[in-house]
């Protein structure tokens, strides 16, 4: 047994030893690796430094970019889409390129914008400012694909970011109302633009969901949206009471009108008040919140799930220690724990009948 145990032991060593040797001839492979790499960036570096030489220098020491080196480099960006628009300035009708700065809002994804009925639109006013003021302050300019605009180039304005405008300056097939502002500074357009946008915000999602019961006609939407407002919900907490299936998605297209499906809510109105009084009257705050009411369907959605009744009844056995527990569980566990601290109140309740009824 010693011998055997003894040789077992030769062979490890034999096997570390070989795969000791292994990983020394792979380090040494990745230093030879590295020092190529290092030759590399090295000799890149030099002839970085070689062409950057080659450059004109302006008075404070910076590289200063000339049009043709914008122009190559914008050739080898994808021209995807148009940086034009035909605009109507002073009664005559004008094709610009709309510059943006690196501080301008970004643009809305492709797919939202074509949700929309564009002959449905009301006319809003696109401004404007002269680029002069952003190249004379050496504020970089940006055409729609993210290219620099070179100094000096023709037919460029910059759109001032207006909630109305700023994602509707593509999307209009001819800007009909357009003002271009005679900005003395860039400072001066930036405060234009802030105190016009001082409140401006987008619907809210019970206020979509509104809107898309009165463009459409939807019964569902009108009841998740009264029964938000009515308790001070939020949409998808309103959504969960109801039991209604709503996409932000399909919301959006409805708001313009557009109804792609047919939406039931799968709980009446009275029931989820019932359920929202039950769960209020032990937790205002819990109420509320997603995390009761998600937690609840999900007993009910399984097999040989309580009644509502039955949880409802649960619902009013909970302790105050019940209650503090789940106010004090952290949001990623805060389900979790309202459905076992539910289930073993209900197997309690359940366990005292039958003890009553014996």
């Amino acid at each position: 047994m010693y011998i055997a145990l003894t040789w077992v032991g030769v062979s490890k060593i034999f096997k570390l030893k070989n795969m000791e040797d292994k990983i020394k001839a792979t380090t040494s492979n990745v230093q030879e690796l590295d020092n190529a790499t290092e030759s590399v960036a090295s000799n890149e570096s030099t002839i970085n430094g070689a062409n950057m030489t080659q450059q004109d220098i302006n008075k404070d020491g910076n590289i200063s970019v000339t049009t043709e080196e914008v122009n190559e480099g914008n050739k080898k960006k994808e021209q995807s889409l148009s940086a034009t628009v035909t605009a109507n300035i002073d009664g005559k009708q004008e094709t610009i390129t709309v510059a943006f700065t690196k501080y301008s809002m970004s643009q809305p994804k492709g797919k939202i914008v074509e949700l929309g009925d564009k002959d449905k639109r009301m006319e809003v006013i696109f401004h404007f400012a002269k680029p002069e003021i952003f190249w004379n302050e050496e504020i970089e300019l940006f055409d729609r694909n993210e290219n620099i605009i070179a100094k000096d180039t023709e037919n460029v304005l910059v759109l001032c970011d207006t909630a109305d405008t700023y994602w509707r300056v593509f999307s209009d097939k001819t800007l009909n109302k357009v003002e271009v502002h005679n900005f003395k500074t860039v400072q001066e357009y930036a405060q234009a633009i802030g105190n016009t946008m001082l409140a401006s915000r987008a619907m809210n999602n019970v206020e979509k969901v509104g809107y898309a019961a009165l463009a459409t006609g939807d019964k569902a939407c009108q009841q998740v949206n009264d029964f938000a407002k009515k308790n001070q919900l939020t949409l998808n907490t309103a959504k969960l009471y109801l039991d209604l299936k709503l996409r932000n998605l399909t919301l959006l297209s409805m708001t313009t009108g557009n109804k792609t499906e047919d939406l039931t809510c799968g709980r009446t109105e009275d029931n989820a008040q019932s359920l929202y009084d039950s769960i209020a009257s032990q937790s205002e705050k819990g109420a509320r919140k997603r995390y009761f009411i998600h937690a609840i369907n999900a007993i009910l959605a399984q097999k040989d799930s309580p009644t509502p009744e039955e949880l409802k009844n649960a619902i009013s056995k909970l302790s105050p220690t019940d209650i503090a527990t789940i106010e004090t569980t952290s949001s990623d566990y805060k389900e979790n724990q309202i459905s076992s601290i539910l289930t073993k109140t209900l197997i309690r309740i359940k366990s005292q009948t039958s003890m009553t009824a014996a």
